[in-house]
């Protein structure tokens, strides 16, 4: 499903216009990836989006064979909630 499609859908579902839930939709993502990487998300039957440190590391390169480091950095993750995951499973 697009982002298109779910507006779609949730104009359908509650009778608001196209372009208001599109508004709220940017408005929602908008939130979401500018706290997210300060703090972590939790919404409740959904899940919680939050971010973790990956340290320093060193890799090989495969077609050479030669030893790379990779810099630290911020990973995204999302653990969704056990209600979610049961409507998935279900």
């Amino acid at each position: 499903m697009t982002k298109k499609e779910l507006v779609k859908e949730i104009s359908t579902n509650t009778g608001f216009t196209q372009k208001d839930v599109m508004a709220v939709v940017d408005s929602a993502i908008d939130v979401i990836t500018k706290t997210v990487s300060n703090d972590e998300i939790s919404i409740t039957g959904f899940g919680k989006f939050l971010t973790t440190q990956r340290s320093e590391r060193i890799m090989r390169n495969p077609s050479t064979g030669e030893q790379v480091t990779v810099p630290a950095k911020k990973s995204l993750k999302f653990r969704p909630a056990k209600a979610f995951k049961d409507s998935v499973n279900s």
